[in-house]
C-alpha cells in the first residue's frame, strides 16, 4: 500500500516471485519523487535507518496512473427477476 514519508514522497512496496512459480519472494522497496522526477528502488527499506543506496533512477519521466478499480463481479452485473 503506498503511502507519503516525512519528505512527502510517496512511497512503498512490491513482493517480486524470484523465479515464477516458486513461491519465493522478494522485498523490494520503492519511492516516488516527484520534484526530483524520478522513481527509485532499493533492496531494503531506506525508511528505517538502513545506509542503503538506490537501484536506479527508472524512466525520465513520472506521470501519474488513476487509482486502480476492481472489475465488477458477475453478481453486480445481473439482475434479479422475481
Amino acid at each position: 500500500m503506498p503511502y507519503l514519508d516525512r519528505q512527502n514522497r510517496i512511497c512503498g512496496f512490491l513482493d517480486i516471485e524470484e523465479n515464477e512459480t516458486c513461491g519465493k519472494f522478494l522485498r523490494r522497496y520503492f519511492i516516488l519523487d516527484t520534484q526530483a522526477n524520478c522513481l527509485l528502488w532499493y533492496m531494503d527499506n531506506p525508511q528505517v535507518g538502513s545506509s542503503a543506496a538506490p537501484g536506479f533512477a527508472l524512466g525520465t519521466s513520472v506521470e501519474f496512473a488513476s487509482e486502480h478499480r476492481h472489475p465488477e463481479t458477475e453478481a453486480e452485473n445481473s439482475v434479479l427477476l422475481w
